[in-house]
């Protein structure tokens, strides 16, 4: 079992957005398979460019707020209470509508 005090999280800067910080909760190697989980505040305008992992399955919960999903097939307005996942190898960006929290799982 793994018990996790939020306040003692630690802040990460996100690798597409150098000056945004996430909260991680679980790091990588701490649970088998799992990559990482955190949440991240989004401002209007933020956009993390398209890319993709190799062998990443990436989910996003979107608390509140907007959110433009780009990928290599759709371009979808999501937002709150939505949920949208990342295969590995899939393309996928994010254009920031409004203000935005989310929660990111990251599998392996």
């Amino acid at each position: 079992m793994h018990n996790i005090h939020i306040c003692k999280t630690e802040d990460v800067a996100l690798s597409h957005l150098p000056f945004t910080f996430k909260k991680v909760y679980l790091k990588t190697g701490v649970i088998d398979d799992i990559g990482q989980i955190a949440s991240v505040i989004l401002k209007p305008g933020d956009e993390i460019e398209v890319h993709s992992h190799l062998d990443m399955t990436e989910i996003f919960y979107i608390v509140k707020g907007k959110i433009q999903i780009l990928s290599e097939d759709i371009e979808k307005i999501l937002g709150e209470d939505e949920v949208f996942i990342v295969q590995p190898k899939t393309e996928h960006g994010i254009k920031v509508l409004s203000e935005t929290k989310l929660f990111y799982f990251g599998i392996i």
